[in-house]
């Protein structure tokens, strides 16, 4: 492992996992930087990695996202397959630090379209800060939570509205992985 800012870190084994699959990269040769946020660019490179690099069309619905950065094909691919929308009708803001309650938007989109086969409770799972859930991710950060994808905080806190940092994207997608290959 070249990284030697992820010492006795909690996430330790996911992101020697995802930089070992090749989905998630130091910062530096040496540096993880695993507190730092995840952006959404980031994100969805990672999503497209781990479908095998998979072609696009080449419409680019996004002014924001030019042709020759390392999250282009990720982005263009992840749109035509309704994995993302972007922040309005043609801005995807890869640069934005992406919160937690948006991967599981992400993610849901993603499972659904590779098809994978889940079930969870209908039960609603109430936590303590419900209200600070958008209504568009409601249903997403239920279900990812149901499936041990994304894990509360203590006390119930789930922090829908927090950036969300590399090694806890490196452990959501640890979660993910193992329940696509199962």
């Amino acid at each position: 492992m070249p990284f030697i800012d992820i010492d006795n870190h909690w996430a330790t084994k996911e992101i020697h996992w995802a930089y070992k699959n090749n989905l998630l990269n130091g910062t530096a040769p040496d540096t993880f930087e695993p507190n730092t946020a995840i952006t959404r660019g980031m994100l969805v490179t990672v999503l497209w990695r781990m479908e095998g690099y998979p072609s696009a069309d080449n419409f680019n619905p996004f002014i924001d996202v030019s042709n020759n950065v390392y999250y282009s094909d990720a982005v263009i691919w992840a749109s035509a397959n309704n994995i993302v929308m972007g922040i309005d009708d043609n801005l995807f803001a890869p640069d934005l630090e992406i919160t937690r309650q948006d991967i599981a938007v992400l993610f849901l989109r993603y499972l659904d379209n590779i098809e994978v086969d889940y079930a969870v409770t209908q039960e609603y799972r109430e936590f303590t800060d419900e209200n600070d859930i958008a209504g568009y991710a409601k249903n997403a950060v239920q279900v990812l939570n149901k499936l041990g994808i994304i894990n509360g905080k203590g006390n119930n806190i789930i922090d829908p509205q927090g950036k969300a940092t590399r090694a806890e994207a490196a452990a959501m997608l640890y979660r993910l992985i193992t329940l696509t290959k199962s």
